[in-house]
């Protein structure tokens, strides 16, 4: 019985919050978008907030999808932060930001003990509806399943897309060999910098440096579903690792064509961890799932050396 998680209702960043707790992780839960818009461990924030645009609420109710164009042309690309679930392709957005239903609206809330389910309204630009499950273990785990509903008259393709907005400085460390690294020649010095960014460590992994306001983005299918994110805590000399486990579908289509993105803002202080599902054809009525289990741990200075290849780990302080 996991008896020392509790739900705490709060505020976080001027948004009415639930928190989660338990051993050295908490989390903290908003209804905008069904983010979760903080994550400590062992007294470290791991998540970048949109501090300009924290509170925010928004009601889309009864909006048709022309409607919703113009909220997007007044509200302009907002990030808010934390973690999200996106629809994928990107190309598929209109006027290139993320429906506003899914990605701003207020989702409805219920708590399950351990366990908190957030639920989206019904979004006339895509016709799903998502769901994202979390679920904190006393092993500073967590669980995160995320679901979208088909409740168009319509078959549907979309693909599942989960987005961390990290604070850096980071290292981003994914197995998978140099040479598939996939640089994105639209974003910035994502080409020119790579041989710079990235990193052969122990093994199969590499090391995606993410340490100063460059603009780039690099994608992969990595060799099995598994991703670190390795963190200099800024209250204590000890180095932070939040790990990914999720599944791969090896021959599956992407909507991006990878299943691992990392993506660095120039203008603001954070790094994406993204992950892909496979694009799927949603029939009316249906569903489909994909969750991630996320774990978080100390780590020496040695682990990081072998796994990124960082020799003195300067860039991490």
């Amino acid at each position: 019985m996991e008896k020392f998680i509790k739900v705490i209702g709060k505020d976080i960043h001027n948004w009415k919050a639930y928190e989660l707790s338990a051993d050295k992780l908490k989390i903290g839960v908003i209804p905008l978008g069904g983010r979760i818009i903080s994550l400590e461990f062992c007294g470290e924030e791991f998540f970048f907030v949109q501090e300009e645009h924290a509170g925010d609420k928004f009601d889309f109710t009864n909006l048709s999808v022309e409607e919703l164009e113009e909220r997007k042309k007044v509200m302009g690309f907002r990030l808010w932060g934390g973690d999200k679930t996106w629809v994928a392709p990107q190309s598929k957005w209109r006027l290139d930001i993320p429906p506003l239903v899914l990605d701003a609206g207020w989702y409805d809330v219920e708590l399950q003990g351990q366990r908190i389910k957030l639920r989206s309204p019904l979004d006339p630009e895509t016709g799903l509806q998502i769901s994202r499950e979390i679920t904190l273990h006393i092993n500073n785990e967590l669980e995160l399943k995320q679901i979208f509903y088909n409740h168009s008259d319509k078959d549907i393709e979309w693909g599942i897309w989960d987005v961390s907005q990290i604070l850096r400085n980071i290292y981003v460390c994914i197995p998978v060999e140099v040479d598939k690294i996939i640089p994105y020649p639209e974003e910035g010095d994502s080409v020119k910098m790579l041989d710079k960014l990235v990193h052969s460590g122990e093994g199969d992994w590499i090391s995606i440096h993410c340490n100063a306001p460059i603009h780039f983005k690099y994608g992969a299918i990595p060799n099995r579903g598994h991703i670190l994110t390795f963190k200099k805590s800024k209250l204590k000399n000890d180095f932070l690792i939040m790990e990914r486990i999720f599944n791969l579908s090896p021959g599956a289509k992407y909507a991006h064509d990878v299943a691992v993105e990392v993506y660095n803002s120039p203008t603001m202080n954070y790094s994406e961890v993204e992950v892909h599902a496979p694009l799927q054809t949603i029939s009316p009525g249906k569903s489909v799932e994909y969750s991630q289990t996320w774990r978080f741990r100390k780590a020496t200075r040695e682990d990081i050396r072998k796994i990124t290849g960082d020799t003195n780990l300067s860039k991490l302080s």
